[in-house]
């Protein structure tokens, strides 16, 4: 016990060190046939929310990895954004995720859809699956350039080159 301190003292200037810690950050990656738009920690499994289209498809998608363990895999629920003074009520299908091990939302729309330009025009985004809720920032987030890849015509991308898109 009496290196206590001393431990403490250690755990304390770790946890301050911001080149130790990680936070979420927007990414937006692509492959060929797809496009993401990713709320994570880099360089790890850690997502709380990302966008994604088929490329040139005209819908995006917006899927919670992660909600409440009541809800139930293949049923139809309601996702509700809330953006600025905009709210949205958002037709979603729930999915296992057994990777997570609590069940995934997900909601398709068309790229044109309102809530894209009011998550755009907005500092935090909140989203509620169920009882679950959570906000998300939108600085550093890249929507336009998805929504252009989510528009564009395959044959218009670099043949061959995935990856980032930055």
């Amino acid at each position: 016990m009496r290196f206590r301190p001393h431990w403490l003292f250690l755990l304390a200037v770790f946890a301050a060190c911001p080149s130790l810690a990680q936070e979420r950050e927007w990414k937006l990656d692509a492959t060929d046939e797809d496009a993401f738009l990713i709320f994570g920690t880099p360089e790890t499994d850690d997502v709380g929310i990302s966008f994604w289209c088929k490329i040139g498809s005209k819908k995006a998608k917006i899927f919670l990895p992660e909600t409440l363990a009541d809800l139930v895999p293949g049923s139809k629920m309601e996702l509700m954004v809330q953006a600025g003074e905009a709210s949205f009520d958002l037709p979603a299908q729930v999915a296992a995720n057994e990777e997570a091990g609590i069940p995934s939302v997900e909601a398709e729309l068309p790229i044109g859809h309102a809530v894209f330009t009011s998550i755009q025009n907005a500092d935090f985004f909140s989203i509620t699956a169920g009882k679950h809720k959570t906000s998300f920032p939108t600085a550093g987030s890249e929507f336009v350039d998805l929504l252009k890849l989510c528009s564009i015509n395959p044959t218009e991308l670099n043949q061959g080159e995935t990856g980032s898109i930055n």
